[in-house]
């Protein structure tokens, strides 16, 4: 596997054909099941066979199925000659990895390159999934708004215009969110229990 990917780092992995190239095919196959093709529907997207120490990698451009993934990496580790695949959906990471043990015979844990690295950081995926409800909160605020205003109601157009948040700003609107819900949740709470009694 060194021999064919050491000389093709830099170049295109759909010029030198790498994904179907037999050393390759033959183990990510197996590895990926009925993964495989949307994997290499992602993989073909990336420009560059990369390197990062003993890391030889691709990592997809933007995604042709948006639907099944948003981003795909592929990952040979040269000191364990280990094959390990990343399909990341809804900005949650899949690993397929090739099993590898190593002289105290455990298992091996794949090792990722600095660009998928941070889809393996749990703080990172839970600011991904907080970012997705701001975005979709918002949009339901913009969408609540322009209905109101278009039944008659009076808005200020300020509080209709999306408003664009560096991440300090984001951050703040995170955890002020994060206190309302908690809020609400505590009333809801308190109004069940004085219901109750």
């Amino acid at each position: 596997m060194w021999a064919l990917l050491k000389p093709l780092v830099g170049l295109d992995p759909k010029e030198v054909n790498l994904l179907k190239q037999p050393i390759v095919e033959s183990r990510m196959v197996p590895l990926l099941g009925e993964h495989y093709a949307t994997a290499v529907a992602l993989l073909d997207t990336a420009n560059e066979i990369q390197q990062q120490g003993p890391l030889y990698y691709l990592v997809s451009n933007y995604t042709p199925v948006p639907e099944l993934a948003e981003k795909a990496g592929l990952v040979w580790n040269a000191e364990t000659n280990q094959m390990a695949v990343m399909l990341i959906s809804v900005g949650s990471p899949t690993v397929f990895a090739e099993k590898v043990l190593n002289q105290q015979m455990e298992q091996v844990i794949p090792t990722w390159p600095k660009e998928l690295i941070k889809y393996t950081d749990p703080a990172y995926l839970e600011r991904q999934v907080l970012a997705q409800a701001l975005k979709e909160a918002q949009a339901q605020l913009l969408k609540q708004a322009s209905a109101q205003v278009n039944a008659g109601g009076k808005l200020m157009t300020e509080q209709v215009l999306p408003i664009e948040f560096d991440e300090l700003s984001q951050q703040a609107l995170e955890e002020e969110l994060q206190q309302s819900l908690e809020h609400e949740l505590e009333q809801g709470l308190e109004k069940a229990f004085h219901k109750e009694l």
